[in-house]
């Protein structure tokens, strides 16, 4: 999909600000560099999201009264992201490690996916390769179609069958690296 003249200004302007503050930026504050009105901005960054080019981070603590804060930041081009796919397949555990990190990279954390996966990981009665190959499934559901809008499905499905074969190939302990890697990733988030 070709994005119009107005929304790449838009765009180009929330990733100088995000480039600059080093944080996700408030409509309003976007509103006010564009010099328009934050319900102009607000729905431009609306139309945005919704075509992939943004993604929403929600104000963190409690509030007492209202509704949280959105925030907006850029999404790493979409090429960026299918040269990202280009894993390396030469060993079946940094084949492994490689694609998980990259999926966790790709995430909008919500507290609920997160307390999935600890969930997941947290019990140990389950077998470990089941619980890793459980993972992915959930993170790729909860990644959404903005990841795969302009993305070859093929590419994704054949990086997935990689993925599982190597885990299959692992040694216990390299199962059980792979395993604390995610854990102590997930849980500093």
């Amino acid at each position: 999909m070709s994005i119009t003249e107005r929304r790449r200004e838009f765009l180009r302007v929330l990733k100088e600000l995000y480039k600059i503050k080093k944080r996700p930026i408030h409509y309003c504050e976007l509103a006010k560099e564009v010099k328009v009105s934050p319900a102009t901005a607000y729905d431009i960054l609306q139309l945005l999201l919704q075509e992939g080019y943004i993604e929403p981070k929600y104000e963190e603590g409690i509030k007492k009264r209202g509704r949280k804060k959105v925030y907006y930041k850029p999404i790493e081009e979409k090429e960026n992201i299918i040269n990202e796919l280009n894993i390396d397949r030469t060993s079946p555990l940094l084949l492994c490690i490689s694609f998980l990190l990259f999926l966790i990279k790709k995430i909008q954390w919500h507290e609920e996916l997160k307390n999935y996966i600890l969930f997941i990981l947290g019990n140990l009665k389950i077998n470990i390769e089941i619980i890793l190959l459980i993972i992915p499934l959930l993170i790729l559901g909860y990644i959404g179609k903005n990841f795969y809008h302009g993305i070859n499905m093929e590419k994704i499905k054949n990086i997935l069958e990689d993925y599982w074969k190597a885990l299959s190939t692992l040694a216990e302990e390299d199962k059980r690296v792979l395993y604390n890697l995610i854990f102590s990733t997930v849980k500093n988030i």
